[in-house]
């Protein structure tokens, strides 16, 4: 599939590489649950997984669920998990990533008391995800060096690169040429001038000697 990662995707796929690159377990829980700047910082949030597939997200600070400005917040960091769930699932479904189960037992204590509330839908492809392994495949490695694009894609940005390039280049031998042929033009005006000169002073003094 031919496409262009928004900023917000890129950063998401950095983290998995951040965290392959530190040997730390690459799950969910540590993609979000850390400094990335993917949610927020750390200390902002907590993350709990209860029985029957209820996943919990916690706030650090209150939150007034009747200010217009609290509920947009609460909006927008339910629609960043939704991006970052849905964005692994389509890297899963695309062959960059492979999510398997592991052993890590989710969550399930907090000691913050700020409930964000989250739709069924998002709380169960969560719970899914939440603790599983991700494994980066050669595929999103290839992926990132080519600047985020397929390699249709990539191979088509290179080769608009070269085509500018050669394009620039022509352009410059034609001014150099165009410049070159002015200035030949020049001198040889210069020197029609000069010779035009010497051949009228000459007649004129022939002139002057005949009276």
């Amino acid at each position: 599939m031919n496409t262009i990662f928004s900023d917000f995707e890129k950063k998401v796929i950095d983290k998995l590489f951040q965290l392959d690159n530190k040997n730390s377990d690459i799950c969910l829980q540590n993609m979000v649950a850390d400094n990335s700047g993917l949610l927020g910082s750390s200390t902002d949030f907590d993350f709990c997984i209860y029985p029957k597939g209820n996943f919990f997200l916690y706030y650090l600070k209150n939150l007034d669920t009747d200010s217009e400005t609290d509920k947009k917040f609460m909006q927008e960091i339910e629609k960043k998990l939704y991006d970052i769930v849905l964005f692994l699932e389509y890297l899963e479904s695309e062959k960059y990533i492979l999510i398997i189960d592991s052993k890590r037992e989710p969550n399930s204590k907090t000691d913050y008391e700020q409930n964000i509330p989250l739709n069924d839908d998002l709380q169960k492809r969560l719970c899914n995800r939440w603790n599983k392994d991700i494994k980066v495949l050669m595929r999103l490695k290839s992926l990132k060096q080519h600047d985020y694009l397929d390699e249709d894609l990539y191979e088509l940005k290179i080769n608009n690169k070269r085509s500018r390039f050669l394009s620039l280049a022509a352009l410059g031998v034609s001014i150099v040429s165009i410049l070159a042929s002015v200035l030949v033009q020049c001198f040889s005006v210069q020197k029609v001038s000069v010779e035009s000169f010497k051949d009228s002073l000459e007649i004129s003094n022939r002139f002057e000697a005949q009276k």
